[in-house]
């Protein structure tokens, strides 16, 4: 159905991807793979800053050095901060 084909199916939770036209209950496709290019949508299991659960959060990405930011594509940044990850410190699995 997909190619390629999906790790993963997920739907959407929330509206920090709503100004790229990724809303709250759509579905949508993860593909794992080794390296994400900078400027593309990726899934990251991020902490919940008030739950402390991961949870999977869809974010644009961005890559300077070894800082890595993922940027909602929503107009309302105060409500949705970027998260920013030192790749030098700190392990992770990021999706595209």
């Amino acid at each position: 159905m997909f190619r390629p084909s999906a790790s993963f199916l997920s739907r959407v939770q929330g509206h920090t991807m709503q100004d790229a036209h990724i809303l709250d209950g759509n579905l949508v496709r993860i593909h794992e793979q080794a390296v994400a290019d900078g400027h593309r949508i990726v899934a990251v299991a991020a902490e919940d800053s008030q739950t402390r659960e991961r949870q999977l959060t869809l974010r644009r990405l961005r890559k300077r050095g070894a800082t890595i930011t993922l940027i909602s594509e929503n107009s309302d940044q105060g409500q949705y901060p970027p998260i920013v990850i030192d790749a030098c410190r700190e392990q992770g699995a990021i999706s595209g």
